[in-house]
């Protein structure tokens, strides 16, 4: 089953990702598959392509290794962060600076990363009863973004 689709910023390519543990990379024009990015062990939730850099972010339902960020051209992993003690369900690139990133999980919790220190996480956020499953940063404020829960809820957090 396929989770999720995203385009490339310039969009020239698109990811996809899927309950066989794998991401795909397609060439847009031509729908043919470029790429397949082998390092998740188990369904693959989420991915998002950063803004600026030629950058992958995917998430995923394995507890070794639920976020991954890639280089898509040579298919290798950059970093590993094990962030969550459940499945990330949401990862999203701030839009507005391109280095913050933002995943959410089945654990509750939704985490700020800044790309430039991935040793520990900006800021973690808690509130949700229940799994955290999606996100979205504000189209105009840097610090500001939304998580909808699977019981419905949605909150408003400001990083920093």
């Amino acid at each position: 089953m396929m989770y999720l689709i995203r385009f490339s910023p310039n969009d020239t390519k698109f990811a996809s990702c899927s309950d066989d543990s794998f991401i795909r990379i397609f060439d847009f024009m031509t729908g043919t598959e470029e790429r397949e990015l082998r390092g998740h062990g188990s369904d693959v939730k989420c991915v998002d392509w950063h803004p600026h850099k030629g950058i992958l972010v995917s998430g995923s339902k394995d507890s070794q290794q639920p976020i991954i960020l890639w280089d898509p051209k040579s298919g290798k992993k950059l970093a590993t962060l094990h962030a969550h003690k459940n499945t990330c369900m949401a990862v999203k690139w701030n839009r507005h600076n391109g280095n913050w990133l933002l995943s959410a999980s089945r654990d509750h919790f939704c985490k700020v990363f800044d790309i430039r220190n991935l040793k520990e996480e900006l800021q973690c956020f808690r509130g949700h009863k229940k799994e955290a499953c999606t996100l979205a940063w504000h189209p105009i404020h840097e610090r500001l973004f939304s998580s909808g829960g699977s019981d419905g809820s949605i909150y408003f957090w400001l990083v920093g």
